[in-house]
């Protein structure tokens, strides 16, 4: 049992002590005992075991099996929706539910055995455990789930269910379970869950088809976890038709008013109670009710965040009357205040639209008796400041009811459509508040729609769509939709894919519309419409049949869709996912029919505008180009907006350079004549300050599919390109200065295009690499430096690079990727890394998408955000972030369309500005996004998608923060703020162990300390500081711990000439200084920083002193000759601590002696015989 917890192990060396016959029951040893049950509860989880086994009311014997008492049973149980009976045996299905019949069968996975009462739960065997199922006071339900050790694994579930009458839907870290019309009617969580002795431990719940599995943060020990199950109440209040739904500045949803049935022939009954939704806890909570009774009324939000309310009707039906009272609701008091005077023109069915200044303008309506438009063509204004209402001094061209109102970016208000007195209607006309005065548009739309929807979209254009099918014979208007160009004030058609009556159309956050069909008798299938390609794309089916819906988009962008219907209030939550990307308004030059050349650059200005120089034509019926223009174009961020500036003087060229000068003006370089196409060598200045541009002498090489470096002295390289000639393999500097061109001598081992030039780190060095050289793309790069004005030969690529993308990273290394082989290759998602101090490539892992003439750019925060490129000729625009740190590639989303011309421009707030074209049939139109990454709290899919680089728990947060068992970046579970990595356990000094959430306590190593601290006999403990005592370097604030003590470095070497303490002749603990101890007549020993006693040479002496056969060091008398112990040579002197080499002199007075030893040993034997 390695993994056993301690008890097991302490059991299993008990046994030969104990006797094999002494039976011995540990919790969590499988093999040696029974699955857990009621009566290991009091022992082993104390705390708990009330709530695990005493609920009110208790359950009790049923029909077949168990359920609670009726209520003439026990008076004193709470009210009780949700309804369960538990099944005789554990294989058996409990059924649940609800009082309007909707009912769904749970029967629980290796539940088994027959179930008995304990106390007031019913218990229930299973593999390893318990169950034990209890009535909570609020009227649900908990499975208390009781596991022994051996059950519970963390790769694994350690309980699940199958249900049958329901669809499961995952909703955060518990599930749902909808009905039929898709609305959620219970909720399964598992909010508590604990291990041996109470401790907290993290669970959750994930569903699968119809499969509901709990997984659990622990591993093989025993734990205790708390599924509970629910009744969702999608409304605390009464049933409502025509409510008004309105967002509140805090995200949540005010519903107001509505009308009641009471029966079939009995007239709805307006009502006055109103209520508040909250999304992200999507709980409901009563508010004051209006002063009267209303349906079919208006609302909208002020500019100061409160809800004006006015008109409807009170009862439906002949008697039916017009309400002309109007009042004001304030969110953060919870009250309703009348407005101190009532609307002049009372009717149902109103459009409110905020203008500008505040104001609400009030337009349309119906009569009270039928569907009519009210008798008058009279609009009025609602002032907030005076809180009064005015009568316009003009009238509306033509009396109008559910038509639609929108605001325009000039601020004028576009009606368009409605049902007038002669029917539906075309028509359409301007408001404009600045002169209170109404302009009937000369061209209506194409078709009359009514009841149908309208949005503005991001380039400034009005979408409208769909009709009313009864009111539309031909039924032609509920399948089209048609966008308004403020500009020209002309109509467009365009097709659905699927018919629209009953409405509503939203922007979404990404500039994508949402169109959503409704009506009583029909399933909706929305659509998605993207304006940039004017391509319509269907969604799945909504699961619910809506009724005079609402959709209401949220302040976190998705959108709340309300079926208002006679029997029941259904929601539904639409959430686009979230993602750092928003469509932009693209630029304004014209996009012909047949082609657009290019857009140049971009150059970033010095104020932060981007520069654009877009050039366009047309071709004619014989191929050839006319119409050139050049129409640079400015970026604003902080508008968010374009402008044109002024042409340059040269003819319109395709495929320039644009790079920023250090004044801030901008050179543009060489390109093509777009007409006579031919390549040119044209230089001009653009001055970003007077808005004009300037010829400058042109390059001495006519050049197009270049490349412009600006260097760090603000002089430009611009290298490579082809021209008539040819490929080439020459560069040239530009000198701003003096406003000339000067070529350089050396070439390029090759002549490349298509190629990419990075300015290394040290500002003299640049790097050229891949290209085609006329052959294919080459794996070739080289190095120039400025200063010998010479080439250097790299080392290949790894693999042939034709328009690759390069980004100098932080570090000075340089990130390489995508491109294609040869014109005719596929492109590649390989990348690599070039180190220019070593000369060196290294692949690394590749980019999720392959890609050619991809545009990177190095983020602020040291990742690399890479976009474009087409996939083997597939329109894409994915986009992904490289980390150097970890060497990860992370998506973050997808902006559809930009297929080639890509750029990428770090603006100054971190935000990247991306624009290229975007390929429709045979177009190529202009198309601009802005890639913002999501703050801290922000919803996300992927840590590339956050400004801090981590996306865990599906919000951005500031820390990799170990979700689940130690902190948390949820404020629903426990974090101070949404986004901010909270520890779940206070356990300073030590450390939280992922692994099971507990604290490192008693701590084993550093790890187990939070910093600051460090383990001392299982013990964390401050960091000591220089000069204390020590024994690793872990123990130190400084991390270096010498001889003993903190020191402020690593000290080490020789410690008889730099020390760090006392006792080695440092003047004072913890600093590393110079020594020279005193050890005079001897030396030192450098490896201990001791003081010899004695000497056995002239090595263990001072300098200039010998060492004598006794073993002392002394001076060396006059003539006097010093053998060293061994008689083997002459005692020399040396330096201190330095190794001991004989002398020339030495050497020649030992050998004379050995000499004479051998005589003398000869003389000897000669002797003796």
């Amino acid at each position: 049992m390695p993994h056993a917890p301690l008890l097991c192990r302490l059991a299993s060396l008990a046994l030969p002590v104990l006797g094999a016959g002494m039976p011995v029951c540990v919790l969590g040893c499988a093999e040696e005992s029974a699955p857990l049950d009621a009566r290991s509860l009091g022992q082993y989880f104390p705390d708990q075991a009330e709530a695990v086994l005493h609920g009110h009311p208790a359950f009790g014997p049923g029909v077949e099996g168990f359920q609670l008492p009726g209520s003439e049973e026990d008076p004193g149980a709470p009210a009780r929706g949700l309804e369960a009976r538990l099944p005789a045996r554990g294989d058996g299905s409990l059924h649940l539910a609800l009082p309007d019949g909707f009912a769904a069968q749970v029967r629980e996975v290796g539940a088994l055995g027959d179930g008995t009462l304990v106390e007031d739960a019913v218990a229930y065997g299973r593999p390893g455990g318990t169950s034990f199922w209890v009535a909570t006071d609020d009227g649900g339900y908990e499975e208390w789930l009781l596991l022994d050790a051996a059950t519970v694994r963390r790769d694994r579930p350690v309980a699940a269910w199958d249900v049958e009458g329901a669809t499961l839907r995952q909703r955060g870290e518990g599930v749902q379970l909808a009905d039929a019309a898709g609305t959620a009617r219970m909720l399964v969580t598992a909010p508590a869950a604990y291990a041996l002795g109470g401790r907290p431990v993290k669970s959750r719940l994930e569903a699968s088809g119809g499969r509901m599995a709990l997984w659990v943060e622990a591993e093989q020990e025993a734990v205790l976890v708390d599924p509970k199950w629910i009744e969702l109440q999608n409304s605390r209040d009464e049933q409502r038709l025509r409510s008004s739904v309105t967002p509140l500045r805090d995200g949540r949803v005010l519903i107001a008013g509505g009308a009641r049935f009471t029966g079939s022939f009995v007239p709805p009954q307006g009502i006055a109670s109103a209520e508040v939704f909250d999304p992200e806890h999507q709980s409901w909570t009563p508010v004051a009710p209006m002063s009267t009774g209303r349906w079919g009324h208006a609302a909208i939000v002020l500019h100061d965040g409160r809800i004006l309310v006015a008109g409807g009707l009170t009862t439906g039906g002949p008697g039916g009357a017009l309400i002309a009272g109007a009042e004001v609701f304030d969110p953060i008091s919870g009250t309703w205040t009348a407005t101190a005077s009532p609307v002049s023109a009372p009717a149902h069915d109103r459009e409110f639209t905020l203008l500008d200044d505040g104001r609400v303008l009030a337009t349309g309506g119906g009569r009270a008796n039928d569907e009519g438009p009210v008798d008058h063509q009279r609009a009025e204004v609602f002032d907030p400041v005076l809180n009064t209402w005015a009568d316009l001094p003009s009238s509306m061209g033509v009396d109008r009811v559910h038509h639609t109102a929108t605001v325009l970016r000039d601020g004028r208000v576009l009606l368009a459509g409605g049902r007038t007195e002669a029917g539906i209607s075309a028509s359409a006309e301007l408001f404009d508040p600045r002169s209170s005065t109404w302009t009937q548009l000369s061209t209506p739309m194409n078709l009359p729609r009514s009841r149908h929807g309208a949005t503005l979209l991001l380039d400034g254009r009005v979408l409208v769509a769909g009709s009313t099918p009864e009111e539309s014979p031909a039924d032609e208007s509920t399948r089209t939709a048609e966008i308004f160009d403020p500009e020209t004030g002309t109509w467009s058609l365009l097709h659905m894919k699927a018919d629209h009556g009953e409405i509503e159309v939203t922007r979404l956050r990404s500039g994508l519309v949402l169109v959503s069909n409704t009506g009583v008798s029909q399933l909706s299938r929305p659509e998605m419409f993207d304006p940039q390609s004017q391509e319509w794309t269907l969604t799945p089916f909504f699961p619910i049949t809506f009724y005079n819906p609402r959709a209401t988009r949220l302040k976190d962008g998705r959108v709340l869709f309300t079926s208002l219907e006679l029997s029941t209030t259904s929601m539904l939550l639409f959430d686009e996912r979230s993602s750092p990307w928003s469509l932009l308004q693209p630029m304004r030059s014209p996009s012909f029919t047949s082609s657009s050349a290019g857009v140049p650059g971009p150059a970033r200005l010095p104020e932060g505008r981007v520069l654009f120089t877009a050039t366009s034509y047309e071709l004619n019926d014989a191929g050839q180009k006319v119409g050139a223009l050049s129409t640079p174009e400015f970026f604003d961020p902080e508008t968010r907006s374009w402008s044109f500036t002024s042409p340059p003087v040269a003819p319109p060229h395709e495929d320039q350079t644009l790079t920023r000068l250090g004044d801030g003006t901008i050179l543009a370089t060489g390109g093509r004549t777009l007409v006579n196409t031919l390549v040119s060598g044209a230089a001009e200045l653009f001055e970003p300050q007077l808005g004009t541009w300037s010829l400058l002498p042109p390059m001495q090489t006519a050049r197009i599919r270049h490349t412009a470096t600006l260097l760090d002295d603000g002089r430009v390289f611009v290298t490579g390109g082809e021209n008539a000639g040819g490929l080439q393999d020459t560069a040239e500097m530009f000198e701003p200065g003096s406003r000339t061109w000067t070529s350089i001598s050396a070439t390029m081992s090759t002549g490349r295009t298509l190629h990419a030039t990075t300015r290394l780190g040290d500002g003299r060095r640049l790097l050229v690499l891949g290209g085609d050289t006329g052959e294919g793309g080459t794996s070739t790069a080289e190095m120039f430096d400025v200063e010998t004005q010479t080439w250097e030969q790299l080392p290949p690529m790894s693999m042939p690079r034709r328009n690759p993308t390069a980004a100098l990273l932080e570090d000075g290394r340089v990130l390489v990727g995508g491109g294609t082989e040869s014109a005719e290759e596929g492109h590649t998602s390989s990348v690599e890394l070039f180190d220019p101090e070593a000369r060196t490539w290294t692949l690394l892992p590749p980019m999720h998408a392959a890609r050619d003439a991809p545009a990177a750019t190095l983020l602020g925060d040291g990742r690399v955000l890479v976009v474009g490129g087409a996939e083997g000729g597939i329109e894409s625009m994915r986009a992904e972030v490289f980390n150097p740190e970890s060497r990860v590639w992370t998506s973050t989303g997808t902006v559809e369309g930009l297929l080639s011309k890509v750029s990428a421009t770090l603006l100054e707030d971190g935000q990247v500005l991306v624009a290229g074209y975007s390929r429709i049939a045979s177009d190529r139109t202009p198309i601009a996004a802005l890639f913002e990454p999501l703050s801290l709290g922000a919803d996300c899919s992927s840590s590339a998608d956050c400004a801090s680089g981590f996306c865990r728990e599906g919000v951005c947060c500031d820390a990799i923060c170990n979700d689940g068992l130690c902190a948390t970046c949820l404020k629903s579970l426990g974090a101070v703020q949404e986004g901010i990595c909270t520890p779940l356990h206070a356990c300073a000094p030590y450390v939280c162990r992922p692994e099971t959430g507990g604290c490192a306590d008693p701590c084993e190593a550093a790890e187990d300390c939070t910093p600051e601290y460090f383990c001392h006999d299982g013990a964390c403990i401050p960091l000591l500081d220089n000069g204390e005592g020590c024994q690793a370097d872990a123990d130190c604030r400084s991390g270096f711990c010498t001889e003993g003590v903190c020191c402020n470095e690593a000290c080490d070497g020789n410690l008889c000439e730099r020390a760090c303490s006392t006792k080695h002749h440092a003047p004072a603990n913890g600093t590393c200084v110079d020594v020279t101890p005193p050890c005079a007549p001897y030396s030192c020993d450098g490896s201990s920083g001791a003081c010899l006693t004695s000497c056995t040479s002239a090595d263990g002496c001072s300098p200039g002193l010998v060492c004598a056969p006794s073993g002392a060091c002394v001076p060396p008398p006059p003539g006097a000759s010093f053998l060293d112990r061994s008689s083997c040579s002459v005692s020399v002197v040396s330096s201190p601590g330095s190794s001991r080499v004989p002398a020339v002199p030495a050497l020649l007075l030992a050998a004379g002696v050995a000499l004479g030893r051998g005589r003398r040993r000869r003389r000897e034997r000669r002797a003796l015989t």
